[in-house]
């Protein structure tokens, strides 16, 4: 499912899965949710259950599709904003509702929602560049992913 291409490249690949039945895709996003918490979203699942446990609000906004991230959060005290699947007659239309969550809409999602009590530290973390924009909402911004920072966080920090 996820990666980071273009919007292009992820709707082309979404149009692919056009009349897939939703009872199909669900079935198929255990698999990958087990593969994803398997990884554990390396460091990001233990930061994440660090805030869990603590009394941070803890939203994931997040360009993924809302079949397996809702799922995967299930029962946790989280909140998700995401790219979400648009179905007609239980079949999968072949695209997204609305807004594909990147970029600029997901700071436009993040300002609908209830703010933080003014004082708060905001921590985000970003794996992507298209996620800065992320970062007015933040107090404190941290890039996470595998390997060396990269260079658009470099270049983003001595800006």
């Amino acid at each position: 499912f996820p990666s980071h291409d273009t919007s292009l490249e992820k709707a082309m690949r979404l149009y692919s899965l056009k009349g897939l039945t939703k009872e199909y895709l669900e079935s198929k996003t255990d698999k990958f949710i087990v593969k994803l918490t398997g990884l554990r979203i390396i460091p990001i699942w233990n930061i994440l259950q660090n805030s869990l446990n603590s009394e941070y609000c803890v939203i994931i906004c997040s360009g993924g599709y809302d079949i397996y991230l809702r799922k995967t959060f299930l029962g946790m005290n989280v909140s998700v904003e995401c790219t979400e699947f648009s179905f007609k007659e239980n079949r999968f239309t072949g695209f997204w509702e609305g807004t594909d969550c990147l970029g600029s809409e997901k700071s436009r999602r993040l300002e609908k929602l209830k703010r933080p009590q003014e004082g708060k530290e905001i921590t985000v973390y970003t794996d992507s560049s298209t996620d800065l924009p992320l970062l007015k909402f933040a107090t404190k911004g941290v890039v996470v992913g595998k390997g060396n920072c990269p260079k658009w966080a470099m270049e983003f920090a001595h800006n």
